[in-house]
């Protein structure tokens, strides 16, 4: 199903779509491809003899901030006793998604900041393992693809810390508190 919007402010395009991620999930039980926040993304079109189009569609004037990803914070430094405490936090989490069988990858972008999360806190060896554990419940998982994305992963994750798991988590109700 493809779905075009006209859009009141087009300067807030990922915006806009945010709030329409969230109206979809709200009315219908679709899963959103997250591609289409990308305006420069390519989007092959299907056939479909007779299409609805409505040329005169009022343009969506709703929209928020990107609320798939953590809020950004500054970094602070850490102790060992830090690093011990918040390692044992994300593999409480797991175990909680690993019992509860908990997908909490839906999205292509939040899978993504899930594996650069695990990515800086946990290195390439066991950050792969736990990326792995975390992705399996997804309906669509493929051991192949999720190797794929950690290698990317573990090359662009600079700019996001384990505070991004904790946030996914979050929004599934699993904590470790």
């Amino acid at each position: 199903l493809c779905c075009i919007f006209r859009i009141a402010y087009p300067e807030r395009h990922k915006a806009h779509f945010y709030a329409l991620v969230d109206e979809i999930q709200e009315r219908t039980p679709l899963i959103v491809d997250e591609s289409g926040s990308d305006v420069v993304r390519l989007r092959v079109a299907s056939y479909d003899p007779h299409p609805y189009f409505n040329p005169d569609a009022p343009p969506y004037l709703y929209y928020k901030p990107n609320k798939y990803s953590a809020p950004r914070r500054v970094k602070k430094a850490r102790n060992a006793e830090m690093d011990v405490v918040t390692k044992q936090r994300a593999y409480s989490l797991i175990k909680i998604i690993q019992k509860k069988q908990i997908d909490i990858t839906v999205g292509r972008a939040v899978w993504k900041s899930i594996g650069q999360a695990l990515a800086s806190e946990f290195g390439p060896e066991e950050g792969l393992r736990l990326f792995h554990l975390v992705s399996k419940w997804h309906p669509d998982y493929d051991h192949t693809e999720c190797d794929e994305m950690f290698d990317w992963c573990i090359k662009n994750h600079d700019d996001v810390d384990i505070a991004t798991f904790f946030y996914h988590c979050q929004r599934y109700n699993i904590t470790f508190k």
